[in-house]
């Protein structure tokens, strides 16, 4: 009898960029999404003041389409509203204007997607602050994680470099959150991509 035949499945990750427009009033802000959306053909999802602890399987079936998923957060100082579709190609934020900020993920699997919304619905994830936010913790955690170590005394140097590890990691995590939380879902940041240019050049025969 011949050996069985194996079989490995890989799931190809996808690119999800989330996206802050901001406007003086939310009706106003969600009409003009919507225009450009509809102007471009791009079939969307709305969702309005969404339960962050309810991802219904229409929100998780939008992994499924194209490799780039786009998560557009319209708010005013009272509501917000989203706008979740995926494409074969990044989808250029800044045609429709210039958000507060933009920040993309690369995500590996419907759970880690799901994971990803909870976390934005929830608002653990806005601003600039991340862009820098992985050295900069790293070092705060490792440095504090020094100072503690100074404070107590240990006998064996290998012992101390396992506790400084151990406690700069800890640190990490607490400091990283939610991303930590992310990456163990299958989820990282990762640079925000750019929509790809065709450049064409004709050639001119001289008379």
């Amino acid at each position: 009898m011949g050996g069985g035949r194996r079989f490995q499945i890989f799931h190809e990750k996808k690119t999800c960029v989330y996206a802050c427009l901001r406007f003086d009033a939310l009706s106003f802000g969600m009409r003009e999404v919507e225009g450009y959306l509809n102007s471009e053909g791009i079939h969307f999802m709305r969702l309005v003041d969404p339960d962050p602890d309810f991802i219904t399987p229409e929100i998780a079936s939008v992994y499924h389409g194209g490799r780039f998923i786009t998560i557009l957060e319209v708010r005013d100082e009272l509501g917000r509203a989203f706008y979740l579709f995926s494409t074969g190609m990044p989808f250029d934020v800044e045609a429709l204007m210039k958000p507060d900020f933009a920040l993309a993920f690369s995500v590996g699997n419907e759970n880690g997607f799901e994971e990803l919304m909870r976390m934005i619905f929830r608002r653990r994830i806005a601003g600039a602050r991340y862009k820098h936010r992985s050295l900069f913790n790293f070092f705060l955690s490792f440095f504090l994680s020094m100072i503690i170590s100074a404070f107590i005394g240990f006998t064996s140097i290998v012992i101390q470099a396992i506790v400084v590890g151990l406690v700069a990691f800890i640190l990490f995590m607490i400091a990283d959150y939610p991303f930590s939380v992310l990456y163990f879902r299958g989820v990282k940041v990762i640079p925000v991509p750019k929509q790809r240019t065709k450049v064409f050049m004709i050639r001119m025969k001289k008379g």
